[in-house]
This record gives C-alpha cells, sequence and structure tokens, in this order.
C-alpha cells in the first residue's frame, strides 16, 4: 500500500457541527474527496462524504454488527470494537479497494469525513495508526439546535425533539473525547472559522502537510449561510442571484464555462486604492468626490449598469462586474470598451459572454447552492475559486477585488435604501414596483425594499466577520454609510472613555 493512501485525513465530529464546511476546505487545499453527494437546503455546499467508502464499508458493518447503519438509533456502546483478527487483516485492504474503485490515482493526498467515525474510531486507527484526524468542534448548544432545526436529521429520528439530540450529540462527543486519547488529531473549531478567526484550520491545514493560502480558505467560507434554517436559506437562496430556475442556472454555467475565458484567481495584496461603484441613488451627489479621486489615480469599478453611467459622465471603467443571471442584464454590456476587464460571473446569461466576445473578459464562479461545484470540478479539475460575499453584486464584488489583492476601497453608491423615493441615480425599471418598509439603524429611519434590507444585513455580517480584511470608506448619506458612520463614532467613544 502507497504511502498517501496509508496516511489518510480522518475528519470527525457530530453531525451539523461543520464536519462539510471543513471537509470542503480540505477539499479546496489539495486533498482528494471522491464520489460525495451535492447539497440542499440545510446543507447547501455538499456533504462531503465519500460515497464508496460510506456505503461499502461504514454503514454495511455497522449493520452487520447489528447497529443503526445511519448511526442515528441504535448506537454502538462506548468501547465498540468488533474485529476478530481476520477480519481486522481484511480492513486495510478493503478501504484502498473503494478508493480505486472512486477513481483515486497513486500518491494523492485523500480525507474520509463522517460523523459514523466517533462511532468506529478504534477499527480505523487500527487499520491506519499514521492517519492525521481532524476533529470538528461547534458549541454544543448550537449544535443540538441544528439538529432540532434540520428536517433530514429529524425524520430519522422520528421528530423525537431537544432531549433524543442532546443525548445523541452527547453520545458522539464522549466518544470523541475517547479518540482524543489515543490518536493524533488537530482540532478545528467552527464557530471560530465563520466569525474570521482561522488559527485552528491554518493549524490544521499545516498539521496535514498541506500549503496554507489564507484568501482561497476565506473564498470558501459563508458565513452567510452558518446556523440558518431552511427557511432562511430558501430566502438567500433567492437573494443570492438566484433569480432564475436553477436548471437554467446550471446550464448557463456549462454554456459559459467551456467559452475557455481566464478565470479570477488570487493575487497577493496591493496598495492600488479602488472605487467600487455602485447604483443608488447617492452617487449622483457624490459625483465630483469621485472625480476628485480619480484625478488622484483611484481605478474604477462598475457593477451592473454604472458601467454606462460612468463612461456617459466622463469616467472609464477599468473593471466592469456582474452577477446576476437574468437575460435582459445584457443590456449592461452593450457599450463595452477597449481598456476595461470584464469580470462576469459563470451563471450570467450567454448573451452577455456573445456581446463581449473580443473584449479583455474573465470569468467567476458564485457559490450558491445548487450542483454547480460538481460541474466546476469536473471541467477545470478543482482549479478554481468561489466569490463568496452575500446576496448582491456590490457585495460579491468587494470579496472579488480583496481576492484580486486589492485592500483599499472606496464605496459609492452603496445605499441599500430609497433616498428622495429614488432607488437607483438612474432609470432601472426592475426596481419601480418593489414593496417599501422602514428600517431603523442608529436613531434614523430608512425606506428601503427586501433586497435593501437583505444587502444591509448581510453587509453587517460581512463588515463584522471579514472587516480586518479591508480598509472600506463608504462614501453618500445612505443607510450603510450612517451605520459605518455612527459605529466608527461609538467605537470611538468607547476608546476616549475606556468602554469595553
Amino acid at each position: 500500500m502507497n504511502i498517501a493512501i496509508a496516511n489518510p485525513i480522518l475528519i470527525v465530529g457530530p453531525a451539523r457541527s461543520g464536519t462539510s464546511m471543513v471537509a470542503r476546505l480540505f477539499n479546496e487545499a489539495g486533498v482528494w474527496k471522491g464520489t460525495t453527494n451535492t447539497g440542499n437546503d440545510e446543507n447547501p455546499f455538499g456533504f462531503y462524504e465519500n460515497n464508496w467508502i460510506r456505503d461499502g464499508f461504514t454503514k454495511t458493518f455497522l449493520g452487520m454488527s447489528g447497529y443503526d447503519p445511519l448511526g442515528v438509533e441504535h448506537l454502538p456502546p462506548q468501547d465498540y470494537y468488533a474485529l476478530d483478527r481476520q477480519s481486522e487483516m481484511m480492513l486495510n485492504p478493503i478501504i484502498p479497494q473503494l478508493l480505486v474503485n472512486d477513481g483515486y490515482k497513486s500518491n494523492m493526498p485523500w480525507f474520509y469525513k463522517d460523523a459514523k467515525l466517533a462511532l468506529m474510531w478504534r477499527h480505523w486507527h487500527k487499520a491506519f495508526p499514521n492517519a492525521k484526524w481532524i476533529v470538528v468542534k461547534r458549541d454544543r448548544e448550537e449544535n443540538i439546535k441544528s439538529c432540532i432545526r434540520t428536517e433530514f436529521m429529524n425524520e430519522l429520528a422520528k421528530d423525537r425533539g431537544e432531549e433524543f439530540w442532546t443525548n445523541w450529540v452527547d453520545a458522539f462527543l464522549v466518544r470523541i473525547e475517547d479518540l482524543k486519547q489515543e490518536v493524533d488529531y488537530r482540532e478545528i473549531n467552527t464557530d471560530d472559522i465563520v466569525n474570521g478567526d482561522l488559527i485552528t484550520l491554518e493549524n490544521a491545514i499545516n498539521f496535514c502537510g498541506l500549503k496554507w493560502n489564507e484568501i482561497k480558505a476565506q473564498s470558501s467560507i459563508h458565513p452567510e449561510v452558518w446556523g440558518k434554517d431552511k427557511k432562511t436559506m430558501s430566502r438567500l437562496k433567492l437573494n443570492m442571484g438566484m433569480n432564475l430556475p436553477e436548471s437554467q442556472l446550471l446550464d448557463n454555467i456549462k454554456s459559459n464555462i467551456r467559452r475557455q475565458l481566464p478565470q479570477a484567481k488570487t493575487y497577493e495584496k496591493n496598495n492600488q486604492r479602488i472605487a467600487i461603484v455602485g447604483g443608488g441613488p447617492s452617487l449622483l451627489s457624490t459625483l465630483d468626490e469621485l472625480k476628485a479621486q480619480v484625478k488622484q489615480g483611484v481605478k474604477l469599478v462598475a457593477v451592473n449598469n454604472t458601467h454606462d453611467w460612468l463612461i456617459a459622465h466622463g469616467l472609464k471603467p477599468s473593471v466592469h462586474i456582474m452577477v446576476d443571471a437574468r437575460p435582459h442584464n445584457a443590456r449592461f454590456v452593450q457599450n463595452p470598451i477597449k481598456t476595461c476587464k470584464y469580470m462576469m460571473a459563470s451563471q450570467c446569461d450567454p448573451s452577455v459572454f456573445d456581446t463581449l466576445e473580443g473584449y479583455n473578459t474573465h470569468i467567476f464562479h458564485v457559490a450558491n447552492e445548487l450542483g454547480e461545484k460538481d460541474i466546476l470540478d469536473k471541467y477545470y479539475f478543482d482549479k478554481y475559486f468561489f466569490v463568496v460575499g452575500g446576496s448582491t453584486v456590490m457585495l460579491r464584488g468587494i470579496w472579488l477585488m480583496r481576492m484580486l489583492g486589492f485592500t483599499k476601497m472606496d464605496l459609492y453608491g452603496f445605499d441599500s435604501c430609497y433616498m428622495d423615493g429614488e432607488h437607483h441615480a438612474y432609470e432601472q425599471v426592475e426596481n419601480d414596483e418593489c414593496e417599501v418598509r422602514e428600517l431603523v439603524c442608529m436613531g434614523e429611519t430608512f425606506q428601503c425594499a427586501a433586497w435593501m434590507a437583505s444587502q444591509f444585513d448581510d453587509f453587517q455580517h460581512f463588515i463584522t466577520n471579514l472587516g480586518d480584511k479591508f480598509e472600506l470608506n463608504v462614501h453618500g448619506n445612505g443607510l450603510i454609510a450612517h451605520m459605518m458612520n455612527e459605529g466608527a463614532k461609538l467605537l470611538n467613544d468607547k476608546t476616549v472613555t475606556g468602554g469595553t
């Protein structure tokens, strides 16, 4: 047996502790996963649990030993070890053969992620004594709550509620404590990860002999979906540019990636200041500020319709970003210029790319909760990056430009509210009929459409978790600028007075 097969990375934690997210991060770091199930509303980016090993060994072995193959109902005892000498000698060849059957190639690092590893860790430790174990930890109460609100988990447990899931999580945790006394492991705290503290993840990646890439890791973490129930995930699904049928979005991706356009990729940080220009109504009143910055060497990044608006006002964007998949948004690229780099999401309508043929066009990929990852994995052989950030093109644009190495950003037209009854600085009929509601922020009342309120919520989460990665300056007097300015005042007041 070759060295790589003999030294797997084994990822374990109770279900709903974040093991899928951790497995995804290891996959992004170059570790082979094999065939796994795509995601659903409650695990949107995939389960990352190798189907061949899970079905060909783990579930079969538990079932043959008289226990629940799903690891929910009738669990093995805490000291479970059910191998006689002959079976013990057989275990080691079984897993490598399953890997080969799944397409594994020699000398690739590989992982197996499964909560049920906690039930039969002694078997795996005996078969793979040099394995690197990754123990996934989440706040116990939040772990239990996640089990309770997850439909497919409750179907397995026949809706028995909090007491059942409390006992179940505790049963896994006590077995994991036993495991930690015997194996070579590192622990990852998923609560820390989604709150921007990646130290346990970095330590675990280095522990496994992999190359640490902070930007790539950040692009694979999605704080906006952490801890959300199915209803909220459905709302996020509508907000994240997914305003077409899922099949149409996937067809767009399949079509556009075949154009063999260069992909957006990560770059080292640079000192170039940029201005990302959204279409909020304050853009009109801040135009002079924007022009002054351009004279000082600031580069312009347009999103959606601000491309043509900037050109009409004597300003040429260096970058143009689009995410929205609806066909009518092709009108935003009807007047391309040779000096602009067009960064288009792979889910955009193919007509967008048709219009930009012959121009400097790059493609990037938005992480939603569809089967887009499987499509991209097969086409790019896992060599691509997802752009995270939230529900709108401005939010995605901020993170995309950070991924490209820019940290110093001025944001224009990023209001998230109506101003003088206008939703944009220019005509955009799609938003004319939006329902308007009031939103109170730090003593001020703003008029907002639902998408504006969602963008505001996402930005708060975004800036809380990732704000130290940027130097952001929001111009204008909209909702987001008000929140940033008042928040800065509060922070200064606490610093001056010694508050905490």
